[in-house]
């Protein structure tokens, strides 16, 4: 089935739903999910014959769809796809400027879920859909499932969901195994090559502060892959280094922020972008409870809060 006909399957379908469900007047909700029922049949039957990806794991709202095409649209008439991945990048993450700050939700029964939301996120969460959406558009793809697909292949490890454990819940791991399915590469080392030296163990050291945790096979699992993280060799600029090397920052790198917290290695992520000539943070900011530009310019925001201790870099890679 070719990209329209997926698009417009798409928008019948959910037309069709809205105007039998609004007579019963039994209509779902924007913000409710459609998880295991006729509608993802339909959609795994229709849409997915070429793509690996289980749909019934996902959990979208149709405010997501509409959000997803309208943006993939407007980025593939202006031939986004024909200009690097950073600039793809770019365009994406500002078309979302000003959207609210939304926390990932924290539940068992999610655990084994993809969850999709446009309409707010978090510093990863955000990090995560700007990049899905400009691979796929880079790729010339405009398909809701294959935004689904690349999503799921850069938030969890290796790709695949697997309960709790399998999130790329630290961003250092999350850096680390997106290097090696060329989505994005640490490029720290070769900026700064001041040892990044941390013992990670904030999860399951704040047990409380993640309920599935209390299972304990995924808490086994955290905390081997906590020591696997703490074994790696990272780099990190330190903050008073950052304003030196703001030529080899580009926009579109991803800026992730390391911390004096213990256990933890990152605190905060977003991109950079430069304006000016000076680099800033493009982020969804908890301060400002959106996604917003910080003011400060980058070297400036890190003096300005004590416990942040430098970044790491990573650039994006061009798809195959």
């Amino acid at each position: 089935m070719n990209i329209s006909i997926q698009k417009n399957f798409f928008i019948i379908f959910f037309s069709v739903i809205f105007c039998i469900t609004a007579k019963s007047q039994t209509f779902t909700p924007p913000d409710s999910s459609f998880t295991g029922n006729d509608t993802i049949q339909i959609i795994r039957d229709s849409l997915i014959a070429q793509i690996n990806l289980d749909t019934s794991i996902l959990v979208f709202s149709m405010e997501d769809i509409r959000r997803f095409y309208k943006l993939a649209d407007s980025l593939l008439k202006c031939k986004a796809n024909e200009k690097p991945l950073n600039e793809i990048v770019i365009e994406t993450a500002m078309s979302f400027l000003n959207i609210k700050y939304s926390k990932s939700p924290s539940n068992l029964n999610l655990d084994n879920k993809l969850i999709i939301n446009l309409s707010g996120f978090d510093c990863v969460t955000y990090i995560e859909n700007v990049l899905a959406i400009s691979r796929i558009v880079k790729q010339k793809k405009n398909s809701f499932v294959a935004f689904a697909a690349e999503l799921q292949k850069i938030r969890f490890r290796n790709g695949n969901i697997n309960e709790f454990p399998s999130r790329l819940h630290y961003f250092s791991d999350w850096i680390y195994d997106n290097d090696i399915k060329k989505i994005a590469s640490d490029i720290t080392c070769n900026i700064d090559t001041t040892p990044y030296n941390k013992t990670v163990n904030y999860m399951t050291k704040n047990k409380n502060k993640y309920p599935s945790l209390y299972v304990k096979d995924y808490y086994e699992q955290i905390g081997a892959k906590e020591k696997e993280i703490s074994a790696r060799k990272y780099c990190y600029i330190p903050k008073l280094k950052v304003q030196e090397y703001e030529d080899s920052i580009k926009d579109g790198d991803i800026i992730a922020i390391t911390t004096a917290t213990t256990g933890l290695d990152i605190s905060h992520v977003g991109f950079a972008i430069h304006k000016n000539g000076k680099v800033h943070l493009l982020h969804a900011s908890t301060t400002g409870n959106k996604v917003i530009i910080s003011e400060k310019i980058l070297a400036d925001y890190l003096k300005a809060n004590k416990m942040q201790t430098g970044i790491m870099v990573a650039r994006i890679i061009e798809p195959d």
